[in-house]
């Protein structure tokens, strides 16, 4: 009703003197000074009219109204259906009638959700990246362990020789090995 009204006057206020007049009548204006007085509110006017049909168009106001009438009607038939099929079963409880915290919890959840399921995942990652560190590290320690003891062992046989070489059976052993290397030097 605005929009048709507002449409009327801005095509039909340029013609419609008098009624231009009757708006301001106490106001005592001479018929020639009115036209000019008309004129920038008749600008005034259009321009208004063709910023809000744009702002319209740009924010497609009419079709979300109809989408919310559609809504509203929708949310009014599946009230009145659950009021028919549970006559006797409590109706539910309005959203703006439920705890803040209901609230919150019910905005929270599927975040939460998202964050526990994220969350999951990543421990499961994590326990996959540990088990195999873990063998690995069992490899290293079971290497480490056969090369303890293979160095052990070189130790063994590196000390069971020098007690042969210093047992005695050697000990001359050195003294005849340089007398050789000397008459090899000098033949």
């Amino acid at each position: 009703m605005p929009q048709t009204q507002c449409a009327y006057s801005g095509r039909h206020s340029p013609k419609s003197w008098k009624r231009f007049a009757e708006c301001v009548t106490h106001f005592s204006f001479s018929q020639k000074i009115l036209p000019n007085l008309q004129a920038p509110h008749i600008n005034t006017r259009i321009k208004t009219q063709a910023q809000f049909t744009e702002i319209l168009t740009q924010r497609s106001v009419i079709p979300s109204l109809n989408a919310l009438d559609t809504l509203i009607a929708d949310a009014k038939l599946r009230k009145a259906a659950a009021e028919t099929n549970n006559a006797g079963a409590e109706v539910p409880v309005p959203p703006h009638m439920l705890p803040p915290r209901a609230l919150l919890d019910a905005h929270l959840a599927p975040f939460l959700e998202a964050q526990a399921v994220a969350l999951t995942a990543r421990l499961a990652e994590l326990r996959g990246e540990n088990g195999e560190l873990a063998r690995r590290l069992e490899m290293q320690r079971v290497e480490m362990e056969g090369l303890v003891a293979a160095i052990e062992a070189v130790v063994r046989d590196l000390e069971g020789a020098a007690g042969m070489v210093q047992g005695g059976e050697w000990s001359g052993l050195g003294v005849e090995v340089r007398a050789l290397e000397k008459e090899i030097a000098g033949v």
